[in-house]
């Protein structure tokens, strides 16, 4: 017996079904616009497995670097000019471009955007979404994209011509953006280059040459481990905390460091009993140093209060004996280039690296004297203190982001003056979409 035909909705039916609920709305949009969910107009695809022929594997680092070299004889086959989303990882609902015929990294899906709506519009919606959902991934090993809420989005729906308007806005708005950008990274990779130079020859001795000869002093530095002039290097709590109030207790991770510094701004805070058990340990106190130990891996930065706090495992402390060495002398001294390179060559895992206390304990820094010590950290600041806008650039660098984010949620709320109320309504856009849906 042949199987009966599925009844079809008449299209009204399945337009007020699309539609989003008044009272679920976030906010009210123009006239012709309307809400619907993101679903109704992408979907994400597995894509189809093939073992026939050698390609390049187009993972996310290889797209990003644009440098293809490996090589696959199997997978799943993604064409020039798809889209493709990342549905694992820490930066899930990345949208990538294919920019050729190849194999699709295993932590991505085909996007696919309908073809009567501007595909650009699409991708900025889930652009100005990034955040939320890196937020709310699902899964504890490797996070995962939470489907659910990509689809369930609540996705302003503007006319065509509407659409096209809001993307040529936000491209040329974005494209100013980015120039300044470009020229701020610049200074500051400008700024980099000259302290790398100048702390090497602070710590080969250069700096203070004249220094010695004034006082005849010879040349004298040893080269130690770090672990002969600092008695505690250890790292922070394994345990994954839970957070709580602010009426706990600071906690701080590789997030908090800055070069030099500590971002006592941007603090978490766990409960007072984990505290009291991670606080017997460590204990940390004024001129320790923190060391990033991974994302930021290298980084570090002097505790520069006296204050109650604890850190995690993404950290590294360490403790220098004063009597060996002065605390920002050490801090300078792990921010070479040559220690650098060195945390660099020793990271360690798969996934996120990560730099072991054995090596940070087996670091090699150059020791003189005390009193010499104090000339190079004093000449340093004084170089530094003149010409480090640093934190002034990378400030700029966040503001950048956050007038990115502005421009996008008023493109999405209708405010960049560009809506025409004589623009045929979103909802016979719908009707379409929906129509074509079920063709």
């Amino acid at each position: 017996m042949a199987k009966a035909k599925k009844q079809e909705k008449p299209i009204e039916q399945r337009l007020e079904e699309a539609l989003v609920l008044y009272e679920k709305t976030p906010y009210e949009l123009p006239s012709n616009w309307c809400w619907i969910r993101l679903g109704t107009v992408c979907k994400l695809d597995n894509g189809i497995k093939n073992d026939r022929e050698e390609l390049f594997y187009l993972d996310a680092k290889t797209l990003r670097t644009q440098n293809y070299e490996q090589t696959r004889r199997n997978g799943v086959v993604v064409e020039e000019g798809e889209k493709v989303i990342l549905v694992d990882g820490e930066n899930s609902g990345e949208v990538f471009d294919i920019p050729q015929r190849g194999y699709m990294g295993s932590t991505f899906r085909i996007l696919s955007i309908n073809e009567l709506v501007n595909e650009v519009y699409v991708r900025y919606f889930i652009s100005s979404h990034q955040d939320e959902l890196r937020n709310n991934k699902i899964g504890s090993a490797i996070p995962h994209l939470n489907k659910e809420l990509f689809f369930n989005l609540i996705f302003p729906l503007a006319p065509i011509e509407e659409q096209k308007r809001i993307v040529e806005i936000i491209d040329k708005q974005f494209a100013k953006l980015d120039e300044a950008r470009d020229l701020i990274q610049k200074s500051l990779d400008s700024f980099a280059d000259r302290k790398s130079s100048i702390l090497h020859k602070a710590f080969a001795g250069e700096l203070t040459k004249k220094w010695r000869e004034l006082r005849h002093k010879q040349f004298n530095w040893e080269n130690k481990k770090l672990s002969e002039v600092c008695p505690l290097i250890t790292d922070g709590t394994h345990q994954t905390p839970t957070y709580t109030d602010e009426s706990g207790y600071i906690f701080l991770s590789s997030k908090n460091v800055r070069t030099g510094v500590i971002d006592w701004d941007n603090i978490k805070y766990i409960p007072e009993s984990l505290h009291e058990e991670l606080y017997s340990r460590l204990a940390p106190r004024k001129d320790d140093i923190l060391l990033a130990k991974n994302g930021t891996t290298g980084i570090a930065a002097i505790v520069d209060r006296d204050c109650v706090f604890d850190i995690y495992v993404s950290l590294a402390l360490i403790r220098p004996n004063i009597l060996e060495v002065i605390p920002k002398y050490l801090l300078y001294a792990i921010s070479t280039p040559e220690v650098k390179q060195y945390f660099d060559s020793s990271l360690k895992g798969i996934g996120v690296p990560n730099l072991h206390l054995k090596y940070i304990r087996e670091t090699i820094i150059p020791i003189p004297s005390l009193d010499e010590q104090e000339e190079i950290v004093r000449i340093l600041d004084s170089i530094f203190e003149k010409e480090d806008r640093s934190k002034e650039l990378i400030d700029m660098l966040d503001k950048i982001d956050e007038m990115k984010k502005s421009i996008l949620a008023r493109a999405f709320r209708g405010e960049l003056g560009t809506s025409n109320p004589t623009d045929e309504p979103a909802t016979d856009l719908l009707r379409k979409i929906l129509g074509e849906k079920e063709e």
